[in-house]
């Protein structure tokens, strides 16, 4: 049947509408697909290298992140392995970053490194260590409910080097020769830094080789629980310790 003069054939309003529809999400799902690269990639990953004198790749630095106006505060953190390297992922929005090192065998350095994804090689100079007498008064453990805190220059003596070293003097700690910290005679569940579990059950690796230098002190959370959704099946005794950096800016 044809349809009356003047008269717009519903279907072909029909038609019209899914046409127009179409190109609609066309567009829509074109312009998600060009923005989608700066939607997801909104992480900064900086990786790299670092090398101690003569080119010899530096294993068990650390390299930390920090924002420019806060350099006391850690946004990030890795820990170079046997080869030297390194691979640092930044969730955060700045021009510029700090990045610092810390090592037992190495001098500290600190570098203003642009917040983009590249790779970055480091070279480190030799650290020398003087051996210097210190007299301390006391063990100061300072208690706030459910958190204690050791203060690591109390308890540091001569002969030790990493935070792993010092946390072994501390009392209700053991500390075995591979790095794992157990308190109260249990494994702790988490090895915070600055209050970031970064290296999850590779944690012994920096207890090793972070030195106790650069640490302020050494938080015990008592009775904790990473996932909060558990806090009443929580075993009695279970802790987690943080490890407090020192602000040298």
């Amino acid at each position: 049947m044809n349809p009356l003069p003047g008269h717009i054939d519903q279907r072909c309003g029909y038609n019209l509408m899914g046409f127009r529809m179409g190109v609609s999400l066309t567009i829509f799902f074109t312009l998600i697909l060009c923005f989608s690269p700066f939607i997801v990639d909104a992480q900064t990953q900086i990786e790299g290298i670092v090398y101690g004198p003569g080119k010899v790749p530096a294993e068990g630095v650390s390299i930390l992140v920090s924002p420019v106006e806060r350099m006391s505060t850690m946004i990030g953190y890795s820990i170079t392995d046997v080869d030297g390297k390194y691979i640092l992922t930044i969730d955060y929005e700045a021009d510029s970053l700090v990045l610092s090192t810390r090592s037992l065998n190495f001098r500290d350095t600190i570098l203003i490194v642009q917040n983009l994804s590249n790779t970055l090689t480091l070279e480190l100079k030799a650290q020398v260590n003087e051996i210097r007498e210190v007299s301390v008064r006391g063990y100061p453990i300072l208690s706030n409910g459910d958190t204690l805190t050791y203060i690591v220059q109390s308890f540091a003596r001569l002969r030790d080097h990493s935070i792993g070293d010092v946390i072994g003097n501390m009392p209700g700690f053991e500390v075995t020769p591979g790095g794992v910290v157990h308190f109260q005679g249990q494994p702790i569940q988490k090895y915070y830094i600055e209050g970031m579990d970064l290296l999850e059950k590779r944690y012994p690796i920096a207890n090793k080789n972070l030195p106790h230098g650069s640490v302020a002190s050494v938080e015990v959370l008592l009775n904790h629980n990473p996932l909060r959704i558990l806090e009443d099946r929580i075993a009695p005794g279970s802790a987690s310790i943080n490890i407090k950096l020192k602000n040298e800016t």
